[in-house]
């Protein structure tokens, strides 16, 4: 439907563009609970990324799309399932690599691969680090980006991809917080309702 596109290209006010976008991006996996093998088209590497703002912050009338507010917002939660899917997408290399094939790659340098997930780790915590563990799902979304970057730290290191790790106490403690991160957080009842975005597979599938 090209919700992402910029609003001058669509015949849509403010903000009924604004409005598409916050509704179609938290089923942006509909299409593969449908059977299709992917929710995304072959075009969307432009598609812009949501306004990280509250449902409040769209009203008829509008003139121009709210910037992007600071602090967690109705969108927030959406937006860093976003970011991720971006940081991922955005990993290439020479030999056809792309995104985690790219990470768990012998081939490509361990410095790249550590100067991608500090990238990636400063990207997430412009939106982690507003999160109130106190408040569901505001724990729920740091949590899932914790687990990324677990995940992601983890299997750049991995002694059985031919990882060029430090060390087996290096290993181990990438290894110990997955699991630590994974298993709080699928343990938590007030977390748990909100895991309906994360895949079938668990932690021990990377083990």
């Amino acid at each position: 439907m090209g919700s992402g596109h910029k609003v001058s290209h669509r015949a849509l006010p403010p903000s009924a563009h604004g409005v598409l976008s916050q509704c179609l991006h938290p089923f942006d996996r509909c299409a593969e609970f449908a059977g299709c093998k992917t929710s995304l088209p072959p075009d969307s590497e432009n598609v812009k990324a949501p306004t990280n703002c509250s449902d409040s912050a769209l009203f008829p009338g509008m003139k121009s799309l709210p910037p992007d507010q600071e602090g967690f917002t109705d969108m927030s939660f959406m937006l860093l399932r976003v970011k991720m899917g971006q940081f991922l997408r955005g990993l290439s290399g020479s030999h056809g690599l792309k995104g985690w094939d790219w990470i768990i790659s012998s081939d490509v340098p361990s410095e790249d691969k550590q100067m991608a997930i500090e990238h990636c780790e400063k990207t997430l915590h412009e939106i982690t680090r507003y999160c109130d563990q106190d408040i569901p799902i505001q724990a729920a979304a740091a949590r899932m980006g914790h687990i990324v970057m677990a995940k992601l730290r983890w299997l750049a290191n991995h002694p059985r991809k031919g990882a060029q790790a430090k060390g087996t106490e290096e290993q181990l403690r990438y290894a110990l917080d997955l699991i630590e991160v994974e298993a709080n957080t699928r343990l938590n009842p007030a977390v748990k309702r909100f895991m309906w975005h994360a895949q079938s597979r668990s932690f021990h599938y990377h083990l």
